[in-house]
């Protein structure tokens, strides 16, 4: 009767593994990647105390069925072209503020802009009757904000994606689960 109950635990056990071998890896995979990428947003989140308002621009996506990818940063992540735009109240001086739409300029730098309209790419002329005036540029702010916010949620984003895959792996490895 043991012998029995070995042997069928034995082949419940076999069509696990073949099972997690398909899928279950991907789907591991996947759920480490996510609460890394959740750890590293949270960080650039942190990094963003200056401009609060744009706090919202940071994202992250993990896609992949065959090969597993994952990006986490500003305005990355499903929806995000199709977000609302959230008008402010202006007072003062005009100037487009930085918010979640633009927040990359404040982090980058921006080169010599200009107001008004280009003939075309190549010419710095304005067409007859428009004048071109320089806005400026801005300086980067934030330079290797990507990295630094890695670097900085590392120990954080380990422990996470350890704790999520063991999770997920718990999760794979119960009983009449379907591939």
């Amino acid at each position: 009767m043991a012998d029995d109950d070995m042997a069928k635990a034995l082949l419940e056990l076999s069509a696990q593994f073949e099972l997690m071998a398909k899928d279950g890896q991907r789907r591991v995979a996947k759920a480490a990647l996510r609460a890394a990428c959740r750890e590293i947003a949270k960080q650039m989140q942190n990094e963003l105390a200056e401009v609060k308002e744009a706090r919202v621009a940071i994202g992250h996506v993990v896609r992949g069925v065959k090969h597993v990818t994952a990006k986490v940063g500003v305005n990355v992540g499903i929806g995000r072209d199709s977000q609302p735009k959230q008008p402010r109240r202006r007072s003062g001086r005009s100037g487009v503020g930085i918010g979640p739409s633009n927040v990359h300029w404040w982090i980058r730098g921006t080169d010599q802009r200009f107001r008004g309209q280009k003939r075309r790419a190549s010419v710095g002329v304005a067409r007859k009757g428009a004048v071109l005036r320089p806005t400026g540029q801005m300086p980067a702010k934030k330079p290797a904000f990507a990295f630094l916010a890695l670097t900085r949620a590392r120990a954080n984003m380990e422990a996470a994606m350890q704790e999520r895959a063991a999770a997920q792996v718990q999760k794979e490895f119960k009983p009449n689960r379907k591939g």
